[in-house]
């Protein structure tokens, strides 16, 4: 799905509509719309024609859950841009992409419950809980107090689930910002020896490494 969403409106024979300037015969769903585009598809098919069980499902959601998902949707190019994508497997990938793809999760699509989210990542209830807890998985509550996940936070999960201890520990020192200031100091000076020894990208390595010395002093100071 492309960054920018393509403008979405009904055809004058009212047969199918047009993406854009790309033609579409009939209103099936399609997943690669936003959710917002996919329930006026789905508006569409019903006063048009025959909406699928998927269509009723998306139509029958609450409002307030909708609009929650519409923007984890309109958010999901920009979690694809995460460095963490290229440290996942394809069918990790394909099943963040579209998580109703899962065999548990057939019809799903964001935003998704914490139990849903301990699916695609393949781990249990109580680690997405810590890692929440530990700030390391953003989440969007609504008026019952429910937590919502999007695709960022699907993807870090599946990226925490093969880490190991050590490095979800220090994530979570880093994500307190009361001890985030020696860890920068120090993640700087350790960086500054990698570099030494590294001829690849050690300028690179350099001035990464006088950023978090210098973002830790201006922590400190204030």
């Amino acid at each position: 799905m492309s960054d920018t969403v393509a403008t979405l409106r009904l055809r004058a024979d009212s047969a199918g509509y047009r993406l854009g300037e790309r033609d579409v015969d009939g209103f099936a769903d399609d997943r690669e719309l936003t959710l917002p585009q996919r329930r006026r598809v789905a508006r569409w098919a019903t006063r048009y024609g025959e909406p699928s069980v998927e269509q009723r499902a998306l139509l029958d959601r609450p409002v307030a859950q909708a609009s929650s998902a519409s923007r984890e949707a309109a958010a999901l190019a920009s979690a694809w841009r995460s460095p963490l994508v290229t440290h996942l497997t394809t069918a990790q990938l394909a099943l963040a992409r579209v998580p109703g793809s899962h065999p548990e999760l057939t019809g799903r699509d964001y935003p998704l419950t914490l139990g849903e989210v301990a699916t695609l990542a393949g781990c249990t209830d109580r680690r997405i809980r810590h890692w929440h807890d530990l700030s390391l998985l953003p989440a969007r509550r609504d008026r019952n107090e429910q937590k919502w996940f999007g695709p960022g936070a699907v993807i870090r999960a599946m990226w925490l689930a093969q880490a190991n201890q050590h490095t979800i520990s220090t994530l979570g020192s880093l994500a307190d910002e009361r001890g985030l200031a020696p860890l920068l100091a120090a993640f700087g000076e350790i960086l500054h020896d990698v570099a030494s020894r590294s001829v690849p990208l050690r300028l690179d390595m350099e001035h990464l490494a006088d950023e978090m010395q210098a973002v830790s002093v201006r922590l400190v100071v204030g």
